[in-house]
């Protein structure tokens, strides 16, 4: 019974198992004449292959250990570098540091071996175009790439000053809502007799005129020669659709940013028929000072914005006198 070749699971002749084997098959079959419903249970073959093994990931590369640890460079945070860009360097305080080679506030400060503050940015270029030979603008000794480190006191520095003067521009723009706010309540709640409204265009413009004095000294034109004619002049007092306020805090926000970004918002703060002045005023003066190739324009978008910006200069230097 036990002699010869028996098969294993697969079919397969395989040679005679060992007693203990065998042991284990006549166990298996009593187990199953006694009780036919119940599951043959076999034990698995010795000689069965082993499954396979999956693949070993490769092992990632190792940094040498005598390779240096690459240094990270903390920029000032995002929102405060919007601030950085849009208030000119002269309002930060004398102990905010200034890069060397730019002359402004570091956006993302570094410092050299001899303690000096920079921007990263414009140090990095400098010290790639005179390689290998680049050296420190200020000591004038040998600098490279790998001498720069975090100038991580300058940076919190830079934001402490940025935050504080966002703060302070809140605070100022807040003043100047609720005045305004104020006024205008005041300005609603009283009577509708033209004596009444006379003091309320007198209350209204006595507070633009205060916010104009306040940055009207830090205004620098490129255009000095613009001179709006009375016509103008009157215009700009008397239309019903034009807020001075509104033309005063629209030209403030662009004293302040010193871009050509949002120049054509003046659209939302003048009405039309004071366009129209506008364009035909500036229009007359460009065709007396430009040179060759004037084209006369039908509307402010057709004007270079630096133009726009010392327009609405000239007139609220006319008017608000």
């Amino acid at each position: 019974m036990f002699s010869g070749l028996h098969s294993n699971v697969f079919g397969q002749a395989r040679p005679s198992p060992q007693p203990r084997a065998l042991l284990e098959d006549a166990l298996l079959f009593a187990r199953a004449a006694r009780n036919p419903a119940a599951p043959v249970l076999r034990p698995i073959p010795e000689d069965l292959p082993a499954p396979p093994r999956s693949p070993a990931r490769p092992a990632a590369p190792r940094r040498a250990r005598n390779s240096p640890v690459p240094v990270r460079f903390p920029s000032v945070d995002a929102n405060l570098i919007a601030v950085l860009d849009r208030v000119p360097d002269e309002e930060f305080a004398d102990d905010v540091p200034r890069c060397p080679l730019t002359l402004t506030v570091p956006r993302t400060p570094v410092t050299t071996p001899s303690g000096n503050c920079y921007d990263l940015s414009p140090l990095r270029k400098h010290i790639r175009t005179n390689a290998p030979y680049a050296k420190s603008p200020m000591t004038r000794q040998l600098l490279r790439e790998e001498d720069l480190r975090p100038d991580r006191s300058a940076l919190h520095h830079i934001e402490r000053c940025a935050k504080k003067i966002w703060d302070d521009q809140q605070a100022a723009i807040q003043q100047a809502s609720e005045s305004a706010s104020a006024a205008a309540a005041a300005a609603a709640s009283s009577n509708a007799h033209d004596d009444n409204e006379t003091d309320q265009t007198s209350n209204s413009m006595t507070l633009v005129k205060e916010l104009w004095g306040r940055y009207k000294h830090k205004i620098t034109m490129t255009h000095n020669d613009l001179t709006p004619t009375p016509k103008l002049i009157d215009a700009f007092l008397t239309d019903k659709h034009t807020d001075t306020m509104d033309v005063l805090e629209w030209h403030k926000e662009q004293i302040k940013k010193q871009s050509k970004k949002h120049l054509k918002e003046i659209h939302d703060v003048v009405s039309h028929s004071f366009e129209k002045e506008m364009v035909a005023w500036l229009n007359s003066y460009s065709r007396t000072t430009q040179q060759a190739g004037y084209t006369k324009r039908r509307s402010l978008t057709g004007f270079h914005p630096t133009l726009i910006r010392d327009a609405v200069s000239a007139i609220l230097k006319e008017a608000l006198k």
